[in-house]
């Protein structure tokens, strides 16, 4: 038990030794307009990537900026909070919505 409380407080002091140096290091944050320049130039192909991608690809974007999703399966309604999409190459500012799996009636040979 000694043992392993002696590696435990070793542990315990190097983390602490890790802690103070990061608080001693200057914060070192990604520039802003990078950033968003980064960001826009992510989206210019985001038409294609609608058009053309598969569902797991178009998921992917849509989450990124999906804040809140809440289903209620009982009564079959949702309700969804996005954050503003940026219109990239015209695609605006309205997308259309599909109920997943169970929240609609399945239609066969459409």
């Amino acid at each position: 038990m000694k043992d392993r409380l002696g590696r435990l407080l070793g542990e315990r002091q190097g983390i602490e030794d890790r802690l103070r140096e990061l608080d001693r290091a200057p914060a070192r944050g990604p520039n802003p307009s990078v950033l968003v320049d980064a960001i826009l130039a992510g989206l210019q192909d985001a038409r294609q990537l609608f058009e053309h991608g598969t569902m797991e690809e178009r998921k992917r974007v849509i989450r990124a900026f999906l804040e809140n999703l809440a289903v209620d399966g009982v009564n079959g309604n949702g309700a969804l909070r996005a954050r503003r999409i940026p219109d990239a190459q015209g695609i605006g500012d309205s997308f259309n919505m599909v109920a997943g799996a169970g929240f609609e009636p399945a239609t066969f040979g459409l």
